[in-house]
């Protein structure tokens, strides 16, 4: 079996523009990482885990964002060196595509390039709809507290991405590879 973690990436892995219709950066000057996300990731890493960055930018669909600009955002994360793969949804939720979660063909993609066992991979989120989507596939969901999804909380949270490592380390080594 192999595994990964998808960490959805507004709110969790950059933060998010308070200046920004549902916070989402559409410039490099609003792109910042999380402050501490380096260390975490590394425990992900440390845990043989590869690290899958999932993303809804429907921004490339209506001109408020260009490809060019998501992939200098995008360097910042693959900076890090600690990242594998961004997969990126470009549609707009209305567009019913199959890439946009509540659809879970980001996770699909990634199982076959990546040959994962989906039921034994991980998906970190603030959003219902990436929630339902590793579901969808029998993944295993973890959903971070946020006023976001206070309306809609299909599971159980957690209080921040700290303690989603935590949970997903643990639930590693019951089952490990």
């Amino acid at each position: 079996m192999k595994k990964a973690v998808f960490i959805d990436r507004d709110g969790i892995l950059n933060q998010l523009d308070p200046t920004r219709p549902q916070g989402i950066p559409t410039d490099i000057d609003q792109f910042k990482a999380t402050p501490g996300i380096r260390p975490l990731l590394q425990r992900l890493r440390n845990a043989g885990l590869p690290i899958i960055v999932t993303t809804h930018q429907p921004g490339l669909s209506d001109g408020s964002l260009s490809w060019n600009m998501l992939n200098r955002m995008h360097n910042v994360l693959t900076s890090l060196k600690l990242v594998d793969d961004i997969l990126v949804c470009p549609h707009k939720a209305e567009e019913k595509c199959p890439c946009c979660p509540p659809a879970p063909g980001l996770f699909r993609e990634a199982g076959n390039k990546y040959e994962l066992t989906l039921n034994y991979c991980f998906a970190v989120s603030l959003r219902w709809q990436e929630i339902a989507a590793i579901k969808t596939v029998g993944g295993i969901p973890i959903q971070i507290q946020s006023p976001k999804n206070a309306r809609r909380n299909p599971i159980k949270t957690v209080k921040d991405f700290e303690e989603a490592v935590d949970k997903i380390i643990s639930m590693n080594k019951q089952n490990p590879q």
